[in-house]
């Protein structure tokens, strides 16, 4: 069996929550993750069979700025909440 990259145990779990959401976890007979260049992940359906997918993570640029600015940047810890209060309001 072959090891598991962070990136694809972050995958498969990604795809076992949003099954869990739609419950239709029991309908995935499997999931298998796939080496580069082929999709994310090859996945059996028990009614239509083999579907690839190739999973992409969608970020708020403005939330990705204020991750990536770090506390200080953001005036220190506890100032998080007024630098997003005026993107969330």
């Amino acid at each position: 069996m072959e090891t598991l990259t962070v990136k694809q145990r972050n995958e498969q779990l990604a795809f076992a929550r949003f099954t869990q959401r739609l419950g239709t976890t029991r309908l995935w007979a499997t999931v298998i993750s796939r080496p580069e260049p082929e999709p994310d992940l090859l996945c059996i359906h028990v009614d239509d069979g083999s579907i690839a997918f190739e999973l992409v993570s969608l970020t708020d640029p403005i939330m990705a700025k204020i991750g990536a600015a770090g506390p200080k940047a953001r005036g220190g810890p506890g100032k998080l909440d007024s630098a997003l209060s005026g993107f969330l309001a």
